[in-house]
Parts: C-alpha cells; sequence; structure tokens
C-alpha cells in the first residue's frame, strides 16, 4: 500500500501560508501528520509565567502560574517539598532582602533548647497557623522548636508526670 501525494491546504489570503498535511489511511482511522516546516507564532499570554512580590519580597517569586489557586487549595502544606521552593509568594515561603537575612542558618533554642532547631525562617509563622498538626511529617522534622516536639520538652512533661503521681 502506497501513501497518498502531500496535501496542499490553503490558509485564508490574509496569512498567505501553504501547509502540507500526509493523512495516513490504516485500519479505518486517519491520522493527521502535521509538517516540520512550519515556524510557531509566539503567543502572548494574559497571566506572567512567574509573579513575584514587591519591595521586601521582591525576590520572591512564583514559579508557575497556578501557585496562587494550588496555595489556596491547601497544597503548600500537602505538597511543601515541590511547593515550597516553587510557589515562593503564594506558600509565604518568601524570605526577606539578602541585607536583612542575618544567616541562612537553622534557628535555634537557647538553654536546654539550644540543640532544638527550625530550618527553616518561616517555622514560627507556620506552627502559628497550625501546621505542626496538618503538615507534620515535615513540620516535626524541620520546625522542631517551634512544633515544640524537642527533646526537653518530652523530658519536662515526663518529670512533670512523674511528679503528680507522687
Amino acid at each position: 500500500m502506497s501513501l497518498p501525494a502531500p496535501v496542499l491546504l490553503h490558509i485564508p489570503p490574509r496569512e498567505r501560508q501553504v501547509i502540507d498535511f500526509q493523512i495516513l489511511a490504516r485500519f479505518c482511522s486517519v491520522f493527521v501528520v502535521t509538517p516540520n516546516h512550519i515556524k510557531p507564532r509566539r503567543i502572548e499570554s494574559s497571566q506572567p509565567i512567574s509573579e513575584c512580590g514587591t519591595g521586601r519580597e521582591r525576590n520572591c517569586c512564583d514559579k508557575h502560574p497556578s501557585c496562587a489557586s494550588w496555595a489556596r487549595q491547601g497544597e503548600c502544606s500537602k505538597n511543601p517539598k515541590w511547593m515550597l521552593p516553587n510557589c515562593q509568594l503564594s506558600c509565604h515561603n518568601c524570605e526577606t532582602d539578602s541585607e536583612e537575612r542575618s544567616t541562612d542558618e537553622a534557628q535555634c533554642g537557647t538553654g536546654r533548647e539550644s540543640n532544638c532547631c527550625d530550618k527553616h525562617p518561616s517555622c514560627a509563622s507556620w506552627a502559628g497557623r497550625g501546621e505542626c498538626s496538618n503538615n507534620p511529617e515535615y513540620m516535626l522534622t524541620n520546625c522542631q522548636l517551634s512544633c515544640h516536639k524537642c527533646e526537653t520538652d518530652s523530658e519536662e512533661r515526663s518529670t512533670h508526670k512523674a511528679r503528680e503521681f507522687q
């Protein structure tokens, strides 16, 4: 079985383009193969590819146009590994400008809690919004200080319970 000759299709005169289509018939199905010599057109989008904050958050951006919608649906806590770095603005995961940042190191407690740390600067804010219970897998590992999940917290609880029974 031989293939039919290419079919020429004329686009309306204002566009003045001629497009070759190869139509393949097989098993009562028709497949249309688009030509490889058509140049793609630039499509203007009403939504920006990246949206960034302003002022102190000007370096904080969403890398996907659906970030705001996903954040409203709770994806920042359901899928933090992808959402926090890619939807920083919508997930409120912004750091201040570099001159205002003291360090990128973890924030740790003092005294008995000096070994208990928050590994992200937004831990306290997230804990205040209930993320310790909403997203325990991430929060209890990375925000121990703000979630009050330090070894000293459990020691104090067990000591307090022991005193109650004496």
